[in-house]
């Protein structure tokens, strides 16, 4: 079994890096579960949305490894993501079959709908009246890396939850859990911060990359590389994005960005300084997360827009 699976937290005992949101939850789980609320998690990939989902589930009895009496259903949205998925068919079933059963249980369910920010508006708005009518049955536990992708009919209908990066401290922790499980030595302070660094948050990430070093002896390049963030911005891969961006400082992005448009581009010099003039206004000392976003919405803007 890999090791994100391995050492997933089974219960919310076992989360670290989102203290507030457990506390929030395990104040939920003490009360009725008819009036647990639907909930919308949001936060970047790998910090823990589904497996506070599952520990609930867990926690509440609503999990079990026999489909027969199950009350915990997973779908991704990412792959099931149109109007179908939701209301079903003649050949094949949707969300609307199964909330139309009883639960096993007799009182509800949990329906939890993994990256639902990739559902078309369509399908969205079908769950929307799902979620209303049904809610005396199924409770409906949404994620997604961007709420903003979640039209307002679903997300006033929900309590959402934002889920931050993991701090240095968390993902210290889940490495001791880990090599004492395995009976393995912990990797040095600088190694354990070279793989903190490489990951930006994410514990899956940190998962990965610790099982490189610890079998492998690999340790992660964390150079910043110009051509792989430019990609990034290309394809607007928000994690990626972000990730090349804690690799490098304002000023050494911006270095890089005028090479790439003096050698790759054949701009001249006085274009370049014209179109990130207001960039380099923002002085020698600039606020390092500001400034490398504009950066990014400037590249955004003018490589990939066709401008």
């Amino acid at each position: 079994m890999i090791w994100t699976e391995q050492f997933r937290p089974q219960s919310l005992d076992d989360v670290v890096g989102q203290d507030q949101i457990v506390k929030f939850m395990k104040n939920l789980e003490k009360g009725d579960l008819k009036n647990f609320p639907h909930l919308l998690l949001s936060g970047s990939p790998g910090v823990g949305k589904t497996t506070v989902a599952i520990a609930v589930a867990k926690d509440m009895g609503l999990w079990n490894d026999n489909p027969e009496l199950n009350d915990f259903h997973e779908f991704n949205s990412s792959t099931d993501r149109g109007i179908d998925f939701i209301r079903g068919g003649k050949e094949k079933k949707g969300i609307l079959d199964l909330v139309k059963l009883m639960p096993k249980n007799k009182i509800r369910r949990i329906v939890f709908l993994d990256e639902a920010d990739a559902m078309t508006p369509d399908a969205q708005f079908a769950l929307r009246r799902i979620m209303e009518e049904y809610s005396f049955t199924t409770i409906f536990i949404l994620s997604c890396n961007y709420s903003g992708k979640i039209i307002p009919a679903i997300s006033n209908r929900t309590i959402e939850l934002k889920f931050r990066e993991l701090d240095p401290d968390s993902l210290k922790s889940i490495a001791k859990r880990i090599c004492e499980s395995e009976g393995r030595d912990l990797p040095s302070d600088e190694n354990l911060e070279k793989l903190i660094q490489n990951t930006d948050g994410s514990a899956r990430g940190f998962i990965n990359a610790l099982f490189q070093y610890l079998v492998g002896g690999i340790i992660p390049d964390n150079s910043f590389n110009v051509k792989d963030y430019l990609l990034a911005v290309k394809n607007n891969d928000e994690k990626k994005i972000n990730l090349f961006l804690n690799q490098t400082s304002y000023s050494e992005l911006l270095k890089s960005l005028i090479r790439f448009l003096l050698q790759k581009r054949n701009d001249r010099v006085d274009n370049v300084i014209f179109k990130l003039g207001d960039y380099l206004l923002l002085g020698l000392n600039p606020d390092e997360y500001l400034g490398k976003q504009v950066v990014t919405l400037y590249l955004k803007k003018y490589l990939w827009a066709g401008q």
